[in-house]
């Protein structure tokens, strides 16, 4: 566990949300971890400027992906289900958003595919680059 405070940012994190950040899109993070966790990660990453907010799952006292998690992430943003999206590279992740109603972005990175179970994501990319720039190639 000691090493999980030295992790780096994968390589696709800053120029996706940097490309996020050019085209005014508000990020917010929704972990699964403490906020605290995820808050120092970004700090320590330089993420921190990209991110406007940092959300946990504690809050509502529930793992992804059940619809409260989604619920209470739209909540503390102001924002309706059309109005968002979630992006993951957890496929479990980004079909809970999906039930929700939210867009959904995938990067295959980590997992490779994904089940069948699954609802197929609104946009997948290779990377989190990919799946950025096909989010803003969605019509409005």
């Amino acid at each position: 566990m000691a090493g999980f405070a030295e992790l780096p940012a994968h390589r696709d994190a800053e120029p996706a949300l940097r490309l996020l950040a050019e085209h005014r899109i508000r990020v917010v993070c929704l972990s699964n971890g403490a906020t605290r966790t995820t808050r120092d990660f970004l700090q320590r990453t330089g993420l921190t400027p990209y991110v406007e907010q940092v959300l946990s799952v504690a809050d509502v006292r529930s793992w992804k992906p059940p619809a409260r998690v989604y619920h209470y992430a739209l909540e503390k943003t102001d924002c309706v289900a059309e109005q968002a999206a979630l992006v993951a590279v957890h496929a479990f992740d980004y079909h809970g958003a999906h039930r929700v109603g939210l867009t959904t972005g995938w990067s295959s990175r980590l997992e490779g595919y994904y089940a069948e179970i699954f609802a197929p994501a609104d946009i997948v990319g290779a990377d989190l680059v990919e799946v950025a720039q096909g989010l803003l190639d969605l019509p409005a």
